[in-house]
């Protein structure tokens, strides 16, 4: 069975994998699998426990002007609260990766008013078929069967916000 990492990088420019709202930053996502995904492809999924973290990234601008390599954009959901997403891995594909931009948002939001003010940490971890909560089962479908490489099943990204 395929096992797959996570790893997520910023463009700011600092220590922090950050994605600063009023400097324009961008997030990359990056699957790695250990074999090439099997034919028909591997939809693999990521969380984090910050509700409506998505709604921070322009997951649409990924739609009309993909930065992404070896992924099948038209298979993309999102889960019920915006905290996780997932996305499939082009067949033969070792590798997959995803840039979105970051929103600059002004506070407070209208979702959750109090979450994004400041600096918020969302921990992203890849989540297989079975772990998935029963409140996305029915808008998360169709993950794929894969291993999780235990050195890189999550990866933090500090959201600073106005």
């Amino acid at each position: 069975m395929v096992q797959v990492s996570l790893s997520t990088t910023t463009t700011f420019v600092s220590d922090l994998n950050a994605l600063v709202e009023d400097l324009g930053t961008a997030l990359t996502v990056r699957f790695d699998l250990d074999e090439p995904a099997p034919e028909g492809g591997l939809k693999v999924y990521i969380d984090s426990a910050v509700e409506q973290i998505l709604n921070r990234l322009d997951l649409p601008g990924a739609i009309t002007d993909p930065q992404v390599e070896n992924l099948n954009l038209l298979a993309t959901q999102t889960n019920f609260d915006n905290s996780g997403l997932a996305v499939e891995i082009t067949a033969g594909s070792t590798f997959a990766t995803v840039t979105l931009n970051v929103f600059n948002n002004a506070e407070p939001d209208t979702f959750l008013p109090t979450t994004f003010d400041g600096r918020v940490d969302a921990l992203f971890s890849l989540v297989t078929a079975d772990q998935i909560a029963a409140a996305d089962q029915s808008s998360i479908t169709g993950v794929g069967d894969y291993t999780i490489d235990p050195a890189a099943a999550s990866s933090t990204v500090d959201l600073i916000g106005n």
